[in-house]
This record gives structure tokens, C-alpha cells and sequence, in this order.
């Protein structure tokens, strides 16, 4: 999702990806602290338990299920940041380590491998098709004056420019319910990009890319919310197919009501304090030049 963006708004893929560092830490936090508060106020039944193993078997369980995983995760993001490798090399960094963690865990096997592979294929070929439809989409609404009529849809309004970015980033919250973050990203996205190019926060976020940076994570993270959103929200229909079969889809959908709930309220302040996502890419993009 961050490299389509960055490509979108013309931003350093580096700055993209350390700008919703931040505001995922603080999601990371209130989700703990929901999920926390609502298991001591739950109602258990009596023989309910805590089973908790010895010290060395939770180690064990914490290093590979947390630390390899994370492990690997920061080590492809952060070559990218710091500049030691390219998208398409850490990508290679990726596999290479996530074959690495394979034989680590002994699940090797060619079965798997090959449908892995196969996988990967339908993918990659899905994206550069969704890729290549909305550059030719893109081409024939900017020929046909589409850049225009946004712009002036936007400009009727009278809203001025926090109201024309809440209205834009209300369509793709309202989009994220019933269609991916693919083709948001790629189809729906452009025709709004003339409107927001329009925007000026210069004087309030710092400067005109810090703006675009600005905008970019609010982007991101109303991006995120898509993935919890109902009806649609595929995550919610990979928790479905690991949770046991008593628990329903409609259970589901309103279990996910408070995260999202959380997840707007973060975007509210990624809003009105810009600072949020400005100051670590400010701060690392210094140093590592």
C-alpha cells in the first residue's frame, strides 16, 4: 500500500514509510489497552483458567513466533529506509529470510513451496493487470477533462481545504467498506489527486512536502481501516477461517466495531497534530544524510 502511494503522491519511499510510524505505535498501544480492559471486566465461567507454561517454553514461543517474524519484517523495512537496498532487493531480502525462517522451523516442503510459488504468481499477475487498467482508466479521465470536473466538484462546495481533505478522505473510508485498498489506491485515488494537489497546509504542516507526507499518512491510515470494515474488509475473512466454528460472521463484524471506532479517532488527531507523522521521517531522513 506505502509504495503505491508514495509513487501516487510523489513521495521518497523512505519518508513514506517511517511518516505512519507513530500514529500504528499509538493504535498498537489502544488496542492493547481495549482488548486488556475488556478481558477484566468479562464474565468467565468458574473453571475458566490461565494455563501459563514454564520460562523456557514461553521464550521459546516468544522468539518464534514474535522476534524472527518482526525480526525479518524490520530488516526488509529498514534496508529500504536506510537506502541499503532497493523495493525489488528487499524483496528478495524478504524471501530469502522467510525461507530462512522455514528450515529454522523444519516446515519445509516442496508441496508447499509450489503452491507458494503458484500463489505468488496469481498475485503479482492480478496486481500488474489492476496496474495496467488504471493507467489506462487514469489516461482517458484526464483526456476527456476529468482532472477539471474534480477539481470544480470539489471548489462548488466551499468548503476550503480541511474540508475538501475530510470529504476526501470520507469517500475512501465509504470506499474501503466495499472494494480493496488495490483499487482504491490505483483507480479511485487519481480522480481525487487533483483536488487534493490543490491543497495548501504549507503554513500548517511545514512545508509542501510535508504536506504531501501529511496527507499521504492520513491516506495510509484511512487505507488501514478498510481491512476491518464490513462487509468487505478481508481480514475480517481471515480471522473467520482460523476462529472456531461457533463463532459467526455477525460476531465478528461486531467485535470490530471499537478497533475501527479507535482507528478514526487516530486519524482525528493524525489531523489536527501533523507533527504526529512529520517528525520521525524529519529526524531519520536528517540523519541518514
Amino acid at each position: 500500500m506505502l509504495f503505491f502511494l508514495s509513487d501516487a503522491l510523489e513521495l521518497t519511499i523512505a519518508s513514506m514509510f517511517l511518516a505512519p510510524i507513530t500514529p500504528l505505535l499509538f493504535l498498537f498501544v489502544l488496542f492493547i489497552a481495549y482488548f486488556v480492559v475488556m478481558d477484566v471486566f468479562r464474565k468467565r465461567p468458574e473453571h475458566e483458567g490461565t494455563q501459563i507454561g514454564n520460562g523456557h517454553s514461553l521464550l521459546v514461543y516468544f522468539i518464534r513466533s514474535f522476534v524472527l517474524p518482526v525480526g525479518l519484517v524490520v530488516l526488509v523495512l529498514g534496508s529500504i529506509i536506510a537506502g541499503w537496498v532497493s523495493p525489488t532487493e528487499s524483496a528478495a531480502v524478504g524471501a530469502g529470510g522467510s525461507a530462512l525462517l522455514i528450515f529454522l522451523y523444519r516446515g519445509f516442503d516442496l508441496a508447499l513451496l509450489r503452491d507458494a510459488l503458484y500463489r505468488t504468481a496469481i498475485i503479482t499477475g492480478m496486481v500488474f493487470f489492476v496496474v495496467l487498467s488504471a493507467g489506462i482508466f487514469s489516461l482517458v479521465f484526464r483526456y476527456f477533462g476529468g482532472d477539471d470536473i474534480a477539481v470544480g466538484l470539489f471548489e462548488t462546495l466551499g468548503l476550503g481545504d480541511f474540508g475538501v481533505l475530510v470529504v476526501v478522505l470520507t469517500i475512501l473510508f465509504v470506499l474501503g467498506f466495499f472494494i480493496d485498498w488495490i483499487e482504491i489506491t490505483l483507480v479511485s485515488l487519481p480522480i481525487l489527486l487533483p483536488a487534493i494537489a490543490a491543497l495548501d497546509f504549507s503554513d500548517y504542516v511545514g512545508s509542501a512536502y510535508l504536506t504531501k507526507l501529511w496527507i499521504g499518512a492520513l491516506i495510509a491510515l484511512v487505507l488501514q481501516t478498510s481491512f476491518l470494515t464490513p462487509p468487505f474488509g478481508f481480514a475480517l475473512f481471515f480471522l473467520k477461517g482460523s476462529a472456531p466454528p461457533e463463532v459467526r460472521m455477525i460476531d465478528i463484524y461486531k467485535g470490530v466495531v471499537p478497533l475501527v471506532i479507535i482507528q478514526v479517532v487516530m486519524i482525528a488527531t493524525v489531523l489536527l497534530f501533523p507533527a504526529i507523522v512529520t517528525a520521525i521521517p524529519i529526524e531519520v531522513l536528517d540523519l541518514l544524510n
